[in-house]
């Protein structure tokens, strides 16, 4: 969205298949009056982050894979003295467990007509899957 000469620019990361639209239009509306926006994942990464006018430079000094990712950043954006804003935490899809949350979740919202339909499939044949493998190879 433009407004005022200011883009804004929300990127959100594939492995939070079901984030609510309503956090990444909060991201864009933040964005009004920060320079960044940044949604912690609950492993210490993050699930969103969004900018406006220009990119800055934040991904310096991080440890990518730790779960000291999004502690960083915003370490980042405090030396580079830019105002963010930080939404509510939300999941991202790392481990095993977490795919078991993905199940969960469209379990208690099943709909066949719901485009989740497909990845809801997806999921059950990746955790059957793994089990398997788990049994298979103790």
């Amino acid at each position: 969205a433009v407004k005022d000469g200011q883009e804004r620019t929300v990127l959100i990361g594939s492995d939070s298949p079901t984030l609510p639209i309503a956090m990444v239009q909060d991201a864009f509306d933040r964005l009004k009056q920060h320079d960044v926006v940044i949604g912690p994942a609950r492993d210490g990464g993050y699930y969103l982050l969004g900018c406006r006018a220009i990119v800055p430079d934040i991904f310096q000094e991080v440890a990518w894979g730790s779960g000291q990712v999004f502690a960083q950043t915003i370490q980042q954006l405090d030396s580079m003295s830019l105002s963010y804003a930080v939404l509510a935490p939300w999941y991202d899809i790392d481990h095993l467990e977490d795919l078991h949350t993905l199940h969960q979740e469209l379990a208690d919202r099943p709909s066949p007509q719901s485009p989740n339909s497909n990845l809801a499939a997806a999921v059950d044949q990746v955790i059957s899957k793994l089990t398997n493998d788990d049994h298979a190879n103790p």
